[in-house]
């Protein structure tokens, strides 16, 4: 094998396998390991409440995160974070995309007849969210997904961090979860919802890939280099 068919052996491994993969998953959801913070409330006196935890029966199936809410007139939104869901970007590497899927359940859906979820980023006190879903269906487990999800599209929804989070080698440490919310315009309402068989996939640039497509590319011009002395 020469060196112009080797370093275009090498590029084409690396057109085909360039990333590796990370995934988090929960279809148990213990308290323990996940936290709900209200991070949103534009109700009167900041008065609206909800409750999130583990409810043993019911998913889909068996055990699933159960939230209710109850507010007045505005709005909520609470942030639900696994602590063991964390990515080092600095050691493990930048990202190239999220990919993620889930299952919702409306039980009581409130006066706005639909109740939102959001994928939810965490870094630098900061909270993200991406592709708000409505939950309408009464007693129906249902399944969301999204693929390729870049840094782009999340946006900040509290905190005091950048409009997008930083999924590059420089950025913070990464913590995800889901965020979910509702609200009113009139009255007092009440939301009963539920998640279950949480999946989330950090795709990344493969180290060992990298590597070998800088070999190629010293390869190439190597090979270059003698055949241009051999020309002349």
């Amino acid at each position: 094998m020469n060196i112009r068919t080797l370093v275009l052996l090498c590029l084409g491994i690396f057109a085909v396998s360039h990333t590796s993969a990370q995934t988090f998953s929960d279809n148990g959801f213990a308290n323990t390991d996940w936290t709900g913070t209200k991070i949103n409330d534009t109700t009167a006196g900041q008065s609206a409440t909800f409750t999130a935890s583990q409810t043993l029966t019911g998913g889909n199936p068996g055990a699933f995160r159960e939230t209710t809410m109850s507010y007045g007139v505005g709005n909520i939104l609470v942030a639900d974070l696994n602590s063991n869901f964390t990515y080092n970007l600095a050691t493990q590497g930048a990202i190239d995309s999220i990919s993620y899927s889930y299952d919702l359940n409306a039980f009581t859906t409130g006066i706005s007849g639909a109740i939102g979820y959001d994928l939810l980023v965490y870094q630098d006190n900061s909270y993200y969210v991406s592709n708000i879903e409505d939950v309408s269906t009464a007693n129906s487990w249902v399944n969301f997904s999204h693929d390729g999800l870049l840094a782009p599209d999340f946006t900040l929804v509290d905190g005091a961090g950048p409009t997008h989070p930083d999924f590059s080698t420089s950025g913070s440490n990464l913590t995800f979860g889901f965020a979910s919310g509702n609200g009113t315009a009139f009255g007092t309402g009440f939301t009963d919802s539920g998640l279950d068989n949480f999946s989330l996939t950090v795709a990344t640039p493969e180290p060992s890939t990298w590597a070998m497509l800088l070999s190629g590319l010293g390869l190439l011009a190597f090979w270059r280099y003698h055949t241009r002395r051999a020309q002349g």
